[in-house]
């Protein structure tokens, strides 16, 4: 009603053509799955539902963005400033909204020691299909004390691979990985497992109860509940979603600046046999198509596909794509409708030998500004995707509440115990992350855009090619940095190294990239990002190497700015379980014994002679942790400038009254000094100023 109802009147009578209903294969599709799949309700959340009003819903509601009209931000948080009433009929210290993945985050602060109620508006229950992660990333909850060691088999019951990335309907060559997504997590199994440990410790389940309303007082806050329920506690955390009424109240009608897409199905039959145990992590099956309304929008789709834990004859397969909210972009329905028609030569299959078991879909918003979501109220904290803390590149928030659950449970401890809840200093959770900002170009690459041109005769390939690249440099990089950068988690030593390798092999390629996929503003940005990422790398070895981290106790205000530099760094993956972060790869960590340098024990050593270290440095008496690695490309650079420099400096006295002998001398000396700081650092790269040596 009122004015948002007659904005969408004058949406909907300007946009006759675009596609109001399911397409023929989509409503076959609905229309083949069994009952018991229809008449199951599932868990609310990304892809929970598989009904076909759901799909008008969400597909209503992407339009709607696309027009920017964002729906009202309606007052759910009140600042009252006054003490809360006295009576109530649950108190706590903290209330976390949303428990399908609030549960996890619930149950590690209600281990700290705290009082800690979960609401959920519905039924606290996983859904049916499942959840892919890594077994690195999942032992996080094991670290937290969350889950126990046993129970892994119990909720990750399906371990696979190798997973494939491959792009263009004839790719020229195929990387395979492992660690990556290769663990199907039963979201049943693992809700239910954590569900009884965060209640035999003395936590709250408050289910079927949606808030109405989040009352901040002096003392405290009030949570409305049905039944005129009133809920007390001293935090409130949000983990509802990017469908958040808190997060939207915050973001009062600010427009996502990118969309990820995602339709999917799990479906059965024998044609799931000739895939075995192997899935796809990201792949491309054909070059650009002409989407949209209008076909005017040039849009790249992506696959991936996963072995299933319900049994061997199932497999789940997802398209997805990235689009910017605007008009002309493709719909939910279109997305559903080229999903079916691309799937049967995807995956190879028959018509008639394909069994749909469940049907997935959603769309995921991202922003460029303000994510993470600082709070603009005391004693409120969003999280998760409701913080937008997820990747750009990413969709669905399960592995990012694992990579920064440990961070949260520190943060939140601390600030509980300090009594640090205003939302300045809540805001020290939700720190600027450069390494998340990076992300926004490799988005960009692969993002929709809007093409005034006829369709192009020949196939748009550019995505593809860039991807095939990009990826064969990455395979080139060590494994576990390599893994780190497969996960999302973006380091300065593996993006520049990335981006070194890219200019060296993809040279002739990069000029269309920046004319017809990246904007001059973008990279702008991303150089900003960059230089901010290389800031943070420095400080967060800085206060390693001062041992701030090891610190104990540490005050809330440090702890929040030393994870902020270890998350921001993308170095968090070894102090999140407990070890000294690095991204040093860790077969370079081992000690190198003098067996590696000469005889038989060197040829066995797998590095190339010019790798290996000689049989007696003096470095090597230097403890490992405190040692600067001259191979990181920060330092790389930094010692050609102090070479070049101080070339300059030197030849400037030693050719004086000989001017023009100035630059043939000074090339040599700088090149000759450059080579054997060169040869030094590859013989032995943890040598600092190798070029002294």
């Amino acid at each position: 009603g009122g004015r948002w109802g007659w904005e969408l009147f004058k949406w909907t009578a300007r946009r006759p053509f675009a596609m109001r209903s399911p397409g023929p294969l989509t409503t076959h599709a609905f229309n083949s799955l069994p009952m018991p799949s229809v008449l199951t309700a599932e868990a609310s959340g990304a892809g929970g539902s598989s009904l076909l009003k759901s799909l008008e819903a969400q597909d209503l509601a992407l339009q709607r963005l696309y027009c920017g009209l964002c729906p009202p931000a309606t007052q759910f948080v009140r600042t009252i400033p006054s003490e809360r009433p006295s009576s109530c009929d649950v108190d706590c210290d903290v209330a976390v909204c949303g428990g399908t993945l609030g549960i996890l985050l619930a149950c590690a602060l209600q281990l700290a020691g705290h009082r800690v109620a979960v609401v959920e508006a519905g039924a606290l229950r996983g859904r049916a299909q499942d959840w892919n992660t890594s077994e690195e990333e999942l032992r996080q909850l094991v670290a937290a004390g969350v889950l126990a060691d046993s129970e892994l088999p119990l909720v990750a019951p399906l371990k696979f691979g190798p997973m494939a990335c491959r792009f263009g309907p004839s790719p020229r060559h195929e990387l395979k990985l492992q660690g990556v997504l290769d663990v199907g997590v039963s979201p049943a199994a693992l809700i239910r497992v954590v569900r009884a440990r965060f209640e035999s410790a003395g936590g709250i389940v408050l289910e079927q109860s949606p808030v109405r309303e989040v009352r901040i007082h002096r003392d405290g806050a009030a949570l409305a509940l049905p039944h005129a329920r009133t809920l007390h506690a001293r935090l409130v955390v949000d983990c509802m979603g990017h469908r958040s009424p808190l997060a939207a109240q915050q973001r009062n009608g600010q427009k996502p600046d990118g969309v990820c897409v995602q339709v999917g199905s799990c479906a059965r039959g024998e044609w799931t046999r000739q895939w075995g145990s192997t899935g796809d992590f990201f792949v491309t099956a054909s070059d650009a198509v002409r989407a949209g309304t209008d076909k005017k929008v040039r849009c790249q789709y992506f696959w991936q596909a996963f072995p299933s834990s319900a049994r061997a004859s199932e497999r789940s397969t997802y398209l997805f794509t990235y689009l910017r909210p605007a008009e002309g972009m493709p719909s939910l329905y279109d997305v559903m409708e080229d999903y079916w028609s691309l799937l049967p030569g995807y995956q190879r299959i028959a018509d008639e030998a394909f069994d749909v078991e469940r049907i997935l879909f959603g769309w995921f918003p991202t922003w460029k500004t303000n994510a993470p979501l600082a709070p603009r109220f005391d004693r409120t904290l969003s999280v998760g995707d409701a913080s937008a803390v997820q990747s750009p590149i990413s969709f669905g928030g399960f592995c990012a509440m694992l990579r920064h659950l440990p961070r949260y449970t520190r943060g939140i401890d601390r600030a509980l115990r300090s009594d640090r809840l205003s939302r300045s200093d809540l805001a020290l959770l939700t720190p600027y992350l450069p390494n998340l900002g990076t992300a926004w170009m490799s988005a960009a690459a692969m993002t929709a855009r809007h093409v005034d041109a006829p369709p192009e005769v020949q196939p748009y390939t550019l995505v593809n090619d860039l991807l095939a690249g990009n990826f064969k440099v990455m395979s080139e990089l060590p494994r576990p940095e390599a893994l780190l950068f497969f996960r999302d988690v973006t380091t300065f030593k593996t993006l520049a190294a990335v981006l070194l390798g890219q200019t060296a092999t993809m040279a002739p390629l990069l000029p269309r990239v920046l004319a017809e996929l990246v904007s001059p503003l973008e990279l702008a940005q991303f150089g900003g990002h960059m230089g901010m990422l290389a800031l943070y790398t420095l400080l967060h070895r800085a206060a390693c190497a001062a041992k701030l981290d090891v610190l104990e106790p540490r005050e809330y205000a440090l702890t929040c700015v030393l994870d902020a530099l270890a998350y921001g760094s993308g170095l968090d993956s070894a102090a999140a379980v407990g070890g000294t972060p690095s991204d040093t790869p860790q077969e370079e960590k081992a000690p190198r014994g003098l067996s590696a340098a000469a005889g038989p024990a060197a040829e066995a050593d797998g590095r190339p002679w010019w790798r290996r270290p000689p049989r007696v440095w003096p470095w090597a008496a230097v403890p490992r942790r405190l040692r600067l690695r001259m191979d990181e490309p920060l330092l790389i650079v930094g010692d050609v400038v102090a070479v070049y420099s101080s070339a300059f400096v030197c030849l400037d006295v030693l050719t004086s009254g000989r001017e023009s002998a100035w630059l043939a001398e000074g090339a040599v000396t700088a090149c000759a000094w450059i080579v054997g700081a060169a040869v030094t650092n590859a013989w032995d790269p943890s040598a600092v100023l190798p070029s002294l040596g």
